[in-house]
């Protein structure tokens, strides 16, 4: 069995390192996996919460449904705090939540992961991710981005390439 996955492994790193896209079956394994690492991190403590949204982030941002490619999110205010319109595929057909990840190393946001899921844990929510029915409360943490986020395949395409995704 161990010799049969080492080859597999291979060929799926290879894959990767391909400069295989965010549509690619690799790179889709990869993010599925990169979202798990994330709440992994969450629920052994890894994870540092943050308990607002965080500072200089622009008004359109990477925003990706759990098992679908990246969105764009529109980033606005209520007196309830941030609300986040989501535009892609894949917003949860029953309550969900989504966290804003943030790079512990160096305090840059990256984006906005949807999970289509109950909660795992007690956060405090910061606002919430606006789908076509309803919103979805949104968390905020700070993750070991390295971790989680494979420059081969990252968790977020890149703007240039939603747009020529998108063209």
């Amino acid at each position: 069995m161990k010799r049969a996955f080492l080859p597999a492994a291979a060929l799926l790193l290879a894959s990767c390192a391909s400069g295989s896209n965010e549509d690619s079956a690799i790179c889709g394994l990869t993010h599925l996996a990169s979202a798990n690492k994330v709440l992994d991190q969450a629920a052994s403590s890894a994870i540092r919460e943050i308990g607002v949204w965080p500072q200089d982030v622009p008004t359109q941002i990477p925003v990706r449904a759990v098992g679908y490619g990246t969105g764009t999110g529109i980033v606005g205010e209520t007196d309830e705090g941030v609300i986040v319109g989501f535009t892609g595929d894949g917003f949860p057909a029953s309550p969900g939540f989504a966290v804003a990840l943030i790079d512990d190393s160096s305090e840059v946001f990256r984006g906005i992961l949807i999970y289509d899921m109950e909660v795992p844990a007690a956060f405090t929510v910061i606002g919430g991710v606006a789908g076509p029915q309803f919103v979805v409360p949104m968390y905020a943490f700070r993750i070991n981005w390295s971790a989680v986020s494979d420059p081969r395949c990252p968790i977020f395409a890149s703007p240039d390439s939603q747009q020529e995704q998108e063209g």
